[in-house]
């Protein structure tokens, strides 16, 4: 709460200080009526109000350490000085603090506080400048400073107030005495002239126009696309430091567009290339697997040939053992001649016998050519596909 008018100067209870309740008195045929849960009205005005104090080290008998004892007052007004119509109000010198005006927290230090100053798009002047320094000059830290809303960018461009500033060069000796009343008069027309412009004149920084020049480049506010005032925070304000007027808006998209077509067409391109590159792998592997089918054919045919003169090393095998058992017939016959006949017959069927294995390995490794080579066959066909 808030004592809204001076109570006590010996205790500093002045107006505006700020105090807590910490109880009441009630008149004995009070009656309470029940509007909420948490909400109560008295049929009667209490009797005192205590009041804590924070930081008090003083004590009044009977209460607590820093507990002030604050009873109705009455006050008279003139209602209308012609008739002599009088008004008489008691109550109070108290009222709940919520919220208050910043004339109201001038030459205080709070805790923290919740700020409104002027909006974007709302016109300033010098005095909404002076309120907005005492509201964020109460607290001690930045930290301490909630902002119910953005604030317009132009609210702290209003310049020096023209009494203090001229009091200050006058001081400095930057300015003859004959020569303030001109002075004042014409710092007053600059301050009246600047509240007067068009709020859609009042000059932004555009960004891209800053780093394609090189230099802060700033642009009237309705080349941002604002179109009345309140079109300041959506088209200007939100973007920051990023904020963009509508040209460079344009320009910036176009090259975005472009970039778009030309990465499109390279990767059309690049995928032509890569089916391209596929075609010419596939007609290699084609290539590759005729070259393997036809040395696989190769390869049988050669195992065919060695299977055939086999065979006939085993004809020929047989024929020498029939000789050689018609000699051994020839020299039983024949006595001893034979015998050694016979013999030499025996060692000739041995010898076609051998001849005949001989001709059956031929016949093996001819067939494991052929199989081999068959095997080849397989592998290129599996190549050209």
């Amino acid at each position: 709460m808030r004592l809204t008018e001076t109570v006590d100067r010996r205790r500093s209870l002045y107006r505006g200080r700020r105090v807590t309740l910490h109880g009441w008195t009630l008149p004995e045929d009070n009656e309470f009526q029940e509007i909420s849960s948490t909400e109560w009205v008295c049929s009667k005005k209490p009797l005192v109000l205590y009041l804590q104090v924070p930081g008090a080290q003083w004590q009044i008998s009977g209460l607590d350490v820093g507990v002030y004892p604050l009873t109705p007052r009455s006050r008279t007004w003139i209602v209308n000085k012609v008739t002599g119509c009088a008004a008489r109000r008691t109550g109070f010198f108290v009222t709940p603090d919520f919220a208050c005006t910043s004339h109201a927290v001038q030459g205080d230090t709070l805790e923290a506080v919740w700020a409104s100053p002027k909006r974007p798009g709302l016109r300033t002047n010098l005095q909404d400048m002076v309120t907005a320094y005492v509201i964020f000059s109460r607290v001690r830290s930045g930290g301490a400073i909630k902002l119910l809303n953005a604030f317009a960018p132009k609210l702290f461009q209003s310049g020096p107030p023209v009494g203090a500033s001229m009091l200050l060069k006058k001081l400095r000796g930057e300015l003859l005495e004959e020569d303030i009343e001109e002075a004042f008069k014409t710092a007053e027309e600059q301050q009246e002239s600047r509240h007067e412009k068009d709020l859609l004149d009042d000059i932004y920084i555009c960004q891209a126009c800053t780093e394609s020049a090189g230099t802060r480049r700033g642009k009237a506010a309705r080349d941002f696309g604002v179109r009345k005032p309140a079109d300041v925070w959506n088209c200007i304000l939100k973007d920051g430091f990023w904020t963009k007027c509508s040209e460079c808006k344009l320009n910036i998209s176009k090259p975005q567009r472009t970039a778009g077509n030309a990465t499109g067409q390279f990767g059309g391109r690049r995928g032509a290339a890569g089916g391209e590159r596929g075609r010419e792998f596939g007609e290699l592997g084609a290539a590759r697997g005729r070259m393997l089918g036809e040395r696989g054919a190769a390869h049988g045919a050669l195992g065919k040939n060695f299977g055939g003169m086999g065979a006939a090393s085993g004809v020929r095998g047989a024929a020498s053992g029939a000789v050689g058992a018609a000699s051994g017939v020839l020299g039983a016959a024949a006595g001893a001649v034979g015998a050694a006949s016979g013999a030499v017959g025996a060692a000739f069927g041995v010898l076609g016998a051998a001849s005949g294995v001989l001709g059956a390995s031929s016949g093996v490794v001819g067939a494991a050519s052929g199989l081999l080579g068959a095997t080849h066959g397989a592998l290129g066909a599996a190549s050209g596909v």
